[in-house]
C-alpha cells in the first residue's frame, strides 16, 4: 500500500484518485514547496524493454517546456524503485469521461467552448514539438472554473530529440487511436487532432464514432468505416469532419482548426446558436488591429453573428467592451440606446466608425454569461433565479420605456457580473434591414417574427422567458432536434414545456409571457411589477388588493378609501373563538349526560339549571365574538385611511434603534393596505432591506420606484426625490456596482443645491465618504468625512447617529493614511459614546466596535480585537441570523484575524462556518469569495504544521 509514502523525501501520497489503463494517479503533497500535486504512478513496465522505459520518461520530461492553461503542467519525473512517477499540476474537477457518463451529451456551445481551449493547448504544444498521443475523454480534465484542460503529456513525444518511440508501440486507446498509428506510422500532430475530433465527437454526441462492443470491432472501424455523419454538432459538424479526416496529410492544423471553429460561430445571418465565452480573454488574433478610435485593444472576449468582442482601455485606462462589426455585416445601433440607464444593463459609452466598420462600446462586465454559467456549473433555482428574473426585467423595461429594443435577447447576451446581471448587446440591428428581415437567434425568436411580424417589446418578452426557462432547467425550450427547420415549426407550433420549472409565481408569468399570441403576453413593466415584490416581500404583501400594481408608486395624493377587496380578507382575520366555544359545548354534553343518566324528577330541576348556564354562556361568546371581529374591521378600517406618514414616522424609529424586521413589517403593511403610497415608505423600506443585508431588493425597490415616480403627472417633491437617488447610489455601493461613486457625487451635488444647510447633506456625504474610501481615493474620502463630521456636530451633538456614524468613516480613512494611533483613539471614543447612546446590540455601534477591532489588530493587540470581533459575532447572530451579510462578514474577519494569530484550526472552523452559513444567502458573493481564500490559506497552514 502506497498511501502516505514519500517519494523522493518530498512527494507524500495522501488520496488515490484513480486507475486507468497508462497507471493509478494519486493526490500528493509536496512538503517541500506545501502544495498539493497529482502523481501519476505509471504502469508496472516490467514487461517494457529499457528503450520502451527510456522513451516514457523522456517523453514526460519534454513536456517540461510547456506552459499553457490548457495543459495541466509537468513538475518532476521521478525513477523510484524500478518505475516513474511523473508529478503534475493538480487540476480540481473531473474527467470530461465522468461528465458525460454522468449527463449525456453536452450542448454544442459548450462542446465548441472545450475544443476552442483544447485547440489552444494542442497549437502551443505542437510548436514546441510535443505530441500528446493519447488524447481522449479521460484526458481531458473539466476544472471547477469550467476550463477544459489536458492531462497525461507524459506520454507524448518530442520530435527534437533523436531517440524516437520504437515502431509498434501502441500508446492509446482503441476508440481514439488514429488509423495511421494503428498501422504503425509515426504519432505526430495531425494524430492528436484526429484523437480530439473523436473526444469532441463522442462530447457532442454522446459515443464515440468508433465504438464497437470488442477491441478487434474498434479498430477495424477506425481504419475502415466512414465517420457517422453528426445529429447534434450543428454548425460543428465540417470542424468533425475536418478533424476525423482518414488520411493525415489531409487533416488541419491546430491552428487551422481554430480558424475553422471560429469560421463556423460566426458563419449563420442569425447570431450564432453558441456564443464564443466574455470571461475568457484571449489574445489579439494577427488581423487584429491594437487601437481603434482611442481605445487600445487588450485580447479577444469573443466573436459572434454580428462582430468581434474585445477588451480594451479607454484614455483613462479604465476597462471597456469593444464590438467590432464584421467586414461583410453592418449595424447599427438605436439611437436612443446611449442614453437607457438601468442597473441590469451594460452601458453604452461610445460608438464610432474603423476602417469603414461600425464600433460599439460598453461598460466591461467581468463575468461568465449566462449561457456558460448553466453549461459548467449546472441550472439556477431559488433565490438565484428569482434575481436573475428580476434583474433582466428591470434591465427590459428600462430599455421599452426609452424606447429600445433588445431584439436579440439569450443566454449568451446576459453577463453574470460580480454586481448581478447585466444584458448586453441591445438595440442592435442589420444597417439595411429590410421589412420581414430576421434578426436574432433562432430558439429565442417570437414566433410572429417568422409570419411577417415586426420587432416589439412583446418579443423581447418572449424570449426573455425562453431565456428564464434555458436558467432553470439548462435546456433550449424550442430547441427540437437542433435543425432549423425542427426549431422554427417548434416555435411556431409546439406548447412550451415547463417541466423542471418549480410551481409558483415565476412558472404562471413564464407562461404567460411564452403565447404564441404577442398581445396576451404581459408587458415589461407588469413584469417588472410582479417580480418587484421579491420571494420575501411576497410572503408579507400576498393579501395586498387587487388593484396593487395599478396604484401610483410615489403619489402624495389623499388617503383613498379603503379598497372593496379587503373587506373579504378581514372576514378572515379573527377565527371563530374555539376557546370559548368548546367549553360550551362541552356543558352541553354534560347536561344531556346528566339527564339520560338521572332521569329522576329531582334532577330535573340541576339539569334545568345547568342547560341555562350552557345557553348563556354560548350567548355570551357569540356576543364577544361578534363584538371583537366588529372592533377588528374597525381597526383596520381605520389603518387603511390613516396617512401613511404615521408608517413613516413609526418605520424611521425602529431603524434607528436597528429594528429593521419590524421596520419591513410595517411598511409593507402600509404598501399592502394604502392606495397611495409616499415616496418616504420605498425609501425607508429600502433602508430596513439594506439593514437586512437584501441589497439586491433594495436596489430593485428604489430603481422602480424612482422610474415609476418620473412617470407620474404630479411633481413629486423634489427633496424626496434627491433622497431616493441618494439611497439607490448608496445601496448600489453595497451591492459592488462599479458606478455608484460617481452617482453619489452626483447626488450629493444634487442635495446640496436644493439646501443650505449642510445637515441635510450629511448622509449621502457620509455614504460617499465610505464609498471614495473603498475606491482608494483617501484624501478626497477624508475630506468628506471631516466636513460630514463637522455639520452632523452642528446640527445634533457629536454623541448623533449622524455624527457617530462620521466619527467611525473618519477614523477608518486615517487608519489607512497611516494614522493608526489616532485611529485607535478616535474610535474608542465613538464606540464608548454608540454603546451609551444607541446601546451595545445597535447594529451602528457593532460595526464601529468591527472597525476598533480591526485597528487594533494592525497594532498588534490581535487578543483583544478578536474579543472584540467575537463580541460582534454573537451578537448580530442573535439580531439577524448566522445567514446575513453583516454576520458573515463578521466571521470571516475574525477567520483572518485567527489565521494571523496561528491558530489555523479555529480560522479554518470559522471560514467553513461562514460557508456553510452563507450556502444559498443573498448578497453575499464577496464574502463567500473571502472565505474560500481564508479557509484555502487556513488549510495550507495546517498541512504546513
Amino acid at each position: 500500500m502506497n498511501q502516505g509514502r514519500l517519494l523522493a523525501d518530498r512527494y507524500r501520497l495522501d488520496e488515490l484518485l484513480g486507475r486507468g489503463g497508462t497507471g493509478t494517479v494519486w493526490r500528493a503533497h509536496d512538503v517541500v514547496l506545501g502544495r498539493d500535486v497529482a502523481i501519476k504512478e505509471v504502469a508496472d513496465p516490467s514487461g517494457f524493454s529499457d528503450i520502451e522505459r527510456h522513451v516514457l520518461r523522456r517523453e514526460a520530461q519534454a513536456s517540461w517546456q510547456l506552459s499553457h492553461p490548457g495543459i495541466a503542467i509537468v513538475h518532476d519525473v521521478l525513477a523510484e524503485s524500478g518505475r516513474t512517477w511523473i508529478v503534475s499540476q493538480l487540476i480540481e474537477g473531473r474527467s470530461l469521461q465522468d461528465v458525460l457518463s454522468e449527463r449525456g451529451p453536452l450542448p454544442p456551445s459548450q462542446v465548441a467552448e472545450f475544443g476552442r481551449q483544447l485547440l489552444e493547448a494542442l497549437q502551443h504544444a505542437h510548436e514546441a514539438g510535443v505530441t500528446h498521443r493519447d488524447i481522449k475523454p479521460g484526458n481531458v480534465l473539466l476544472s471547477d472554473m469550467g476550463r477544459a484542460v489536458l492531462t497525461d503529456f507524459g506520454i507524448g513525444q518530442i520530435e527534437r530529440t533523436q531517440m524516437t518511440a520504437q515502431p509498434g508501440l501502441l500508446v492509446g486507446s482503441p476508440g481514439f487511436l488514429p488509423p495511421e498509428v494503428m498501422q504503425g506510422a509515426w504519432a505526430g500532430p495531425a494524430s492528436d487532432l484526429w484523437s480530439l475530433g473523436a473526444t469532441l465527437y463522442m462530447a457532442v454526441e454522446g459515443r464515440s464514432p468508433f465504438e464497437r462492443q470488442s477491441v478487434m470491432g474498434t479498430l477495424a472501424a477506425v481504419m475502415t468505416e466512414p465517420v457517422p455523419p453528426p445529429r447534434n454538432a450543428g454548425p460543428l459538424a465540417r470542424v468533425l469532419e475536418e478533424l476525423l479526416e482518414r488520411d493525415p496529410a489531409q487533416r488541419p492544423s491546430a491552428g487551422d482548426a481554430l480558424s475553422m471553429l471560429y469560421e463556423a460561430i460566426s458563419s449563420s445571418t442569425l447570431s450564432p446558436p453558441f456564443p464564443t465565452p466574455r470571461a475568457t480573454v484571449a489574445p489579439l488574433a494577427a488581423e487584429d488591429a491594437t487601437e481603434i478610435g482611442p481605445y487600445t485593444l487588450v485580447g479577444r472576449l469573443g466573436q459572434g453573428g454580428t462582430g468581434v468582442v474585445y477588451k480594451a482601455r479607454d484614455r483613462d485606462d479604465r476597462d471597456v467592451a469593444l464590438r467590432l462589426s464584421r467586414r461583410d455585416t453592418d449595424w447599427r445601433l438605436h439611437p436612443d440606446a446611449r442614453n437607457v440607464q438601468g442597473s441590469g444593463l451594460a452601458r453604452v459609452l461610445d460608438t464610432g466608425v474603423f476602417e469603414g466598420r461600425t464600433y460599439l462600446v460598453n461598460e466591461f462586465v467581468d463575468g461568465l454569461s449566462l449561457q456558460d454559467y448553466v453549461e459548467r456549473r449546472g441550472p439556477l433555482s431559488g433565490g438565484q433565479l428569482e434575481r436573475l428574473a428580476a434583474g433582466t426585467a428591470t434591465a427590459l423595461t428600462a430599455l421599452h420605456r426609452a424606447g429600445v429594443i433588445h431584439r436579440n435577447l439569450k443566454p449568451g447576451n446576459v453577463i453574470l457580473g460580480r454586481d448581478g446581471p447585466r444584458v448586453v448587446d441591445y438595440g442592435i440591428s442589420p444597417a439595411d434591414e429590410e421589412p420581414g428581415t430576421l434578426f436574432g437567434t433562432l430558439g429565442y425568436m417570437a414566433p410572429e417574427l417568422f409570419r411577417g411580424g415586426v420587432q416589439s417589446p412583446a418579443a423581447d418578452v418572449f424570449a426573455w422567458a425562453v431565456t428564464m426557462v434555458f436558467a432553470a432547467t439548462g435546456r433550449r425550450l424550442f430547441g427540437g432536434t437542433g435543425t432549423t427547420e425542427a426549431v422554427l415549426q417548434s416555435t411556431l407550433h409546439d406548447e412550451p414545456d415547463l417541466a423542471g420549472l418549480a410551481p409558483g409565481r415565476l412558472r404562471d408569468v413564464l407562461a404567460s409571457c411564452l403565447a404564441k399570441d404577442p398581445s396576451r403576453r404581459p408587458s415589461t413593466a407588469d413584469l417588472m411589477r410582479i417580480l418587484l415584490i421579491g420571494p420575501s416581500l411576497d410572503r408579507k404583501l400576498h393579501a395586498a388588493p387587487a388593484d396593487l400594481d395599478a396604484r401610483p408608486a410615489m403619489s402624495d395624493g389623499a388617503a383613498p378609501p379603503f379598497p372593496g377587496t379587503a373587506h373579504a380578507r378581514m372576514g378572515r382575520i379573527v377565527p371563530w373563538p374555539r376557546g370559548l366555544t368548546v367549553p360550551a359545548a362541552l356543558l352541553v354534553a354534560a347536561s344531556v349526560l346528566l339527564l339520560v343518566v338521572q332521569p329522576e324528577a329531582a334532577h330535573v330541576e340541576v339539569a334545568g339549571v345547568v342547560a341555562g348556564l350552557v345557553v348563556g354562556a354560548a350567548a355570551v361568546s357569540v356576543a364577544a365574538f361578534v363584538v371583537v371581529r366588529r372592533a377588528v374591521r374597525w381597526l383596520r378600517l381605520r389603518r387603511a385611511l390613516a396617512p401613511p406618514g404615521d408608517d413613516v414616522g413609526r418605520a424611521r424609529d425602529l431603524i434607528a434603534r436597528g429594528r429593521y424586521a419590524k421596520a419591513e413589517t410595517v411598511l409593507t403593511n402600509s404598501i399592502r393596505t394604502g392606495w397611495a403610497v409616499p415616496a418616504e415608505v420605498y425609501g425607508n423600506l429600502a433602508v430596513a432591506l439594506q439593514g437586512l443585508g437584501r441589497h439586491s431588493e433594495a436596489e430593485r425597490l428604489l430603481s422602480e420606484s424612482l422610474r415609476a415616480g418620473s412617470r407620474e403627472e404630479e411633481t413629486t417633491d423634489l427633496v424626496v426625490k434627491r433622497r431616493l437617488e441618494a439611497s439607490l447610489a448608496a445601496v448600489r455601493h453595497e451591492a459592488g456596482f462599479p458606478d455608484a461613486v460617481e452617482q453619489l457625487e452626483e447626488a450629493l451635488a444634487a442635495s446640496e443645491a436644493l439646501t443650505d444647510s449642510g445637515a441635510r447633506t450629511v448622509p449621502v456625504r457620509s455614504n460617499l465618504s465610505v464609498a471614495l474610501h473603498d475606491a482608494g481615493r483617501l484624501d478626497e474620502a477624508e475630506r468628506h468625512a471631516s466636513i460630514a463630521l463637522r455639520d452632523a456636530v452642528d446640527e445634533g451633538g457629536d454623541r448623533s447617529p449622524a455624527a457617530l456614524r462620521a466619527r467611525a468613516n473618519l477614523a477608518a480613512v486615517r487608519r489607512d493614511l497611516g494614522h493608526t494611533a489616532e485611529a485607535v483613539e478616535l474610535l474608542q471614543g465613538t464606540l464608548k459614546d454608540a454603546r451609551r447612546v444607541l446601546g451595545r446590540h445597535h447594529p451602528q455601534t457593532l460595526t464601529i466596535q468591527a472597525s476598533l477591532a480591526a485597528v487594533l489588530h494592525d497594532t498588534g493587540d490581535r487578543r483583544e480585537g478578536a474579543k472584540l470581533l467575537r463580541d460582534v459575532v454573537d451578537r448580530r447572530t442573535k439580531a439577524f441570523g448566522t445567514a446575513h451579510p453583516a454576520t458573515l462578514q463578521a466571521r470571516t474577519n475574525l477567520g483572518f484575524l485567527q489565521l494571523a494569530e496561528g491558530d489555523a484550526a479555529a480560522a479554518q472552523e470559522h471560514f467553513q462556518q461562514v460557508l456553510t452559513d452563507g450556502d444559498g444567502a443573498g448578497d453575499a458573493d464577496a464574502v463567500l469569495a473571502r472565505a474560500h481564500d481564508g479557509l484555502s490559506q487556513a488549510q495550507a497552514q495546517g498541512r504546513r504544521r
